[in-house]
């Protein structure tokens, strides 16, 4: 990656940014020993300047790229990986009531339990008697 960005800021006409990227190394070089270490992150903020994506869009960049493998440190009980990280950091977030509401309607369009769902807690609506 270092040298792909060294390459691309010397194509791009602007050798300023690994210049300053490389003193950053070498400035943050004796924490290493403390587990401080550059990593793929540290320069892609660089290529996305040099591409010309918008600021706004590095943070979900990057947010994006971390989704798939979202939980893989353990989830779950003894250690047992969630079969579906994305999905998991979901129903973590709030969105299963989502997929809860979505598997009450399938089985009532397959005839199973109620006649149809029942709305969420949060969108039942008050009935004037």
């Amino acid at each position: 990656m270092r040298e792909g960005v060294e390459r691309l800021s010397q194509e791009m006409g602007q050798p300023q940014w690994y210049a300053i990227l490389d003193a950053l190394v070498q400035a943050m070089a004796p924490y290493a020993r403390h587990g401080v270490n550059v990593n793929v992150d540290f320069y892609s903020g660089v290529i996305y300047y040099l591409h010309q994506i918008p600021k706004d869009l590095f943070v979900p960049i990057f947010a994006v790229g971390r989704v798939p493998g979202l939980d893989r440190a353990g989830a779950g009980a003894a250690g047992q990986q969630h079969p579906d990280p994305a999905a998991h950091a979901l129903q973590r977030a709030g969105a299963a009531r989502l997929r809860a509401d979505g598997a009450a309607r399938l089985m009532c369009a397959r005839g199973h339990g109620q006649s149809r769902p029942r709305p969420s807690p949060g969108m039942r609506r008050s009935v004037n008697k």
